[in-house]
Formats: structure tokens, sequence, C-alpha cells
């Protein structure tokens, strides 16, 4: 929380001073700006930070750009991220160190890897991929925004006192999803506001602490997200919004095109699309997504079983789908169905990883499943 409210601060402070920037060199001026704030932070941090944009840069663009480079750039960056991951979460008490905001600034520098390979990014300079990752807003806690929507909104960049009252309207929810729903209501006062979940039944009592978990996992982290949005908004960048009210998702598909959309974009795009279309086997490309998307979160077996559940899920929900409406035929009410189910397993599949504990997650998970 103190490093989110330093954050906040200083993104305050870089908003207000950006405006009296001339325009050609605002936005060098706030990643100058973020850089500064990262040093102070974090000196260990923005080297590595650096250095992993040079590496990439160099590998996509001196030269005649091709497959051989690209992919040695996106296995050095992959490498760096498992050996920072590894070692945050395997040797939590006694790491090495840790990279901030590293798991959404690696998949924004694979993004740029790409597409610049693609030959999507032909006029993009070294300058311009500095700005674009050292954007303060959005370097600790996403959204993953593509480069060629951030760089239209800083061509399109002009003073709007709509924007500016957006911005803080933003704010203003973000930190009462934080501060009010996530801190208080969730986290010390859950039992005052969900008495019933309070009862020696085990089923109940694990089923509670799953949606106690899923509802604080979701206003943090929705809050720091209009957080970030805000804040850019103030800076006269629009972001695109990261979540759209996910546990009304009617699928666990569904669910994921409203949970954290612009990392699921993400790996639909890249690799979702590369798989399924390479193997003809659209099932595949759903399981390394979700695979995938667990081991951003933490490489820990509890990740990776919570992504691949996810995966299975949409799978039976695509082979379902079509036979359920042969059943319900009436479309409200097979909605009412879907989404109730929907729900359901979305707070149990959290099940899996509320504890760090493995003895935990499996008694919870065996109580959860009827299977004790």
């Amino acid at each position: 929380m103190e490093l989110l409210v330093f954050i906040f601060l200083a993104g305050l402070g870089i908003s207000v001073t950006s405006w009296a920037i001339p325009t050609k060199h605002r936005q060098t001026f706030i990643a100058l700006a973020t850089f500064l704030v990262f040093i102070y932070l974090d000196w260990v941090s923005i080297v590595v930070l650096a250095i992993c944009t040079l590496l990439s840069y160099w590998l996509t663009s001196y030269g005649k750009t091709n497959r051989t480079k690209t992919l040695l750039g996106l296995f050095l960056l992959l490498a760096i991220f498992a050996f920072v991951k590894f070692n945050q979460n395997f040797n939590s008490d006694k790491a090495l160190f840790s990279i901030l905001g590293f798991s959404f600034y690696l998949f924004r520098l694979i993004h740029l890897a790409i597409e610049r390979y693609k030959g999507n990014l032909k006029d993009s300079s070294l300058k311009s991929w500095f700005e674009y990752l050292f954007f303060l807003p959005i370097i600790l806690v996403g959204p993953i925004e593509r480069y060629e929507s951030f760089e239209r909104e800083v061509r399109r960049r002009r003073w709007d006192s709509k924007l500016l009252s957006a911005g803080f309207e933003k704010l203003l929810y973000g930190w009462a999803k934080i501060i009010i729903l996530g801190n208080y209501v969730f986290t010390t006062q859950f039992d005052a506001f969900f008495p019933f979940f309070n009862t020696h039944i085990d089923w109940w009592r694990e089923y509670g602490r799953c949606l106690q978990y899923a509802g604080n996992a979701y206003f943090q982290f929705a809050g720091y997200s209009d957080i970030a949005i805000g804040l850019a908004l103030l800076m006269g960048i629009r972001l695109q919004e990261n979540f759209n009210f996910p546990f009304l998702a009617s699928s666990v598909n569904d669910f994921w095109r409203r949970w954290h959309i612009s990392l699921s974009e993400w790996c639909r795009d890249y690799i979702y699309v590369p798989i399924a279309s390479k193997t003809r086997m659209p099932f595949w490309g759903i399981l390394a997504s979700m695979l995938i998307l667990g081991l951003w979160h933490e490489f820990s077996w509890r990740y990776i079983l919570w992504g691949l559940m996810h995966g299975v899920a949409i799978l039976i929900w695509k082979l379902a789908d079509k036979k359920l409406g042969k059943y319900i035929p009436n479309q409200t009410l097979k909605t009412a169905i879907s989404t109730f189910c929907t729900f359901n397993f979305i707070i149990i599949s959290f099940g899996l990883i509320k504890d760090a504990e493995i003895h935990t997650t499996i008694d919870v998970m065996k109580t959860l499943l009827f299977l004790q």
C-alpha cells in the first residue's frame, strides 16, 4: 500500500508538471520522470528493465530483422523472467532481488518484439520504446496497453477538462475499491458482512473463505487498474479498461473476457492464435494460454493447476454450450443457469491459489469437491 501511495503521489506530481512541458517533449519528460522514480524506489529494478529494453530493441532492429534474432531475444527475455519468478516464488524469504513491475513490463516488451518482427512497428525508435515502456501509471500494475493504441493517444493528446474530471473520478473509484471494499469489507469485516459463512459446516466455511479471497483479489486489482487509468487520464492518455464485472460472466470464457482483459487479450493474440492456427486444434491453444496465464501470476503448482482447471472448463463449456441449448430453449433461463454455474466454479477455483501451503490447498479442494 505504501508503494502504491508513493506511485500515486508521484503520478499526480508528474501529471501536473507535464502540462507545462512543450508538447513534443512531454512524453519524454514523463518517461524520464518515471525512470527517476524507479531509481529512487529500486535502482536494481530500473537497471534490469533498461537492459531488457536495450537487448530486445537491438535484437529486433539492427541489421536485417530475422526469425533467429527475434527468437533469441524472446528466449533471453523469458529466461530472465523465469529466473526472477523462481527467485521470488521459491526463495521468498531469501530472494536475491525482486524486479518491480517486471511481469507487466515483460509482456509489453514481448509485444513490441513480436510486432516489430511482423513489420508492424517499422517507424518505432528506441526513444519511443522507452516512452511507451516507462509510463508510470501502468508500469507496476498494468493494464498491458498495446504500443499502437498508446502512440495514438500520445499523438491526439490535448488538454481536456472532461478527461481531467474522468481521471479524478477513476482515482476515486480505485481508492474506494481498494480501501473500502477490498481492505475493509472483504479483509477485516468479512464475517460481519457475511455472517452466514461463519459456520461449523466445513464446506460452507471453505466456500466463504474462497469468496473472501476472490472478492478481495478483485477489488484490490480492479482498484489498482482504476488508479492507473485515472493517472493516465490526468496526463491526457486514455487506457483500456481492465475489468468489466467479471463475476457476472455467463461462462469461463466470458469470465476471461471480463477479468484482467489486457492480459487475456495478450494471451489470445500471442499464444492461443499461433498455436491454434499451427496445430489446427484450438483446445491446445486454450490449454497453453491458460497455462501461461497461470505461470505469469506465479511459478508454482497451484497456479499451474489453476490455469489448467480454467482451460479444461473453457473446453467443456464449448462442447456443452450447444447441447445445453437443446435442453433449455429459453435463452434467459439458460443464461441464468450458466451464470450461476460459472460464478460458483470461479469461486471454488480460487481454493487452489488462496493458500500457499500445498497440503492446505489439497484439504481445501477435497472439502469443496466433496472428497472428504
